[in-house]
């Protein structure tokens, strides 16, 4: 296997590469407002709890909402990553 490539794998899963939390720490500014408006990105970087909430609807459903201060919260997190 290549020696680069291999610093990148989950030393814990079969081979994965961790490109998420790669991508988040190279470029914080572009991955963390895109977790603000997609959950599934959000989950990938470890940002579900800080920029979504879970709610239930007139139905009784549970489902998932974006934070109505998600863009702030988001900002900040930028800002404490830099």
């Amino acid at each position: 296997m290549n020696r680069q490539r291999s610093q990148f794998l989950n030393p814990d899963g079969p081979r994965r590469l961790i490109a998420a939390h790669l991508a988040h720490s190279i470029w914080p500014e572009r991955v963390v407002p895109k977790c603000a408006k997609d959950r599934s990105l959000a989950i990938a970087h470890g940002l579900e709890e800080a920029l979504w909430v879970e709610f239930t609807d007139a139905k009784g459903k549970t489902k998932w909402q974006a934070r109505q201060d998600a863009e702030e919260i988001a900002e900040e997190l930028i800002k404490q990553h830099v």
